[in-house]
């Protein structure tokens, strides 16, 4: 995330590779999937995870981090979440979607996975919420356990829940379970129970709004 350079100075390497760092880092020889793979296996063993009822506990959010390179890959206009009045309203910059996981010595996260995601503008894609539970799937896939992931309020979504329903074991049972803060502004409905007779209009539609149950119906 901090360049190549920055790795030079950390290592205290000689300028001179800086070209070969370049080919290492651009090397097709390994895929990000097995790096991960592996740094979650060894990470595992090293610091037992958190469990929650046999559930790993994962945390996921997003980051934004602001970038003066104007011809960079990925570089978006990204609106800033800092409530600091000095900042602008707006950066450029990049999206980071990262996922941490929850350790059992002490209450702290270590990250386990981490990745640029672009908006559905430019790729076409899924929304960048839905990419965030994806990319939880992917922990809980490669971790080989069920998990469950805390995320703020912005995730709160049907389609962020159907997405986490949708990763599911080879014996039917789900791997992931998502936990968020609901807005104040949503809605819960149920079905209504069926009635004995025949009515006109269209059919009764419950629905439950802070903490009171109305009925909503039209003649």
């Amino acid at each position: 995330m901090r360049g190549v350079r920055s790795v030079l100075s950390t290592l205290s390497m000689k300028p001179q590779g800086y070209r070969t760092w370049l080919t290492f880092f651009r090397s097709k020889a390994f895929d990000s999937a097995g790096l991960y793979r592996n740094l979650i296996s060894v990470g595992m063993k090293i610091l037992p995870p958190k469990t929650s009822d046999g559930k790993v506990i994962l945390i996921g959010d997003h980051i934004t981090l602001a970038k003066a390179g104007r011809r960079m890959p990925a570089i978006a206009r990204l609106h800033q979440e800092s409530p600091n009045a000095g900042k602008g309203t707006f950066l450029e910059g990049h999206l980071f979607g990262c996922i941490s996981m929850v350790i059992s010595c002490c209450n702290r996260s270590i990250p386990v996975m981490a990745g640029i995601q672009e908006s559905r503008t430019k790729t076409g894609g899924k929304r960048m919420v839905v990419r965030m539970v994806k990319q939880a799937g992917n922990v809980v896939e490669m971790m080989g356990k069920p998990a469950v992931v805390l995320r703020d309020a912005f995730f709160f979504s049907k389609t962020t829940r159907m997405t986490a329903a949708d990763c599911i074991g080879k014996n039917g049972r789900a791997l992931l379970e998502g936990i968020t803060r609901a807005n104040q502004c949503a809605v819960a409905y149920r079905e209504p129970e069926n009635g004995s007779g025949k009515r006109k209009g269209r059919s009764r539609r419950w629905y439950l709004q802070h903490g009171s149950m109305k009925t909503e119906k039209t003649v």
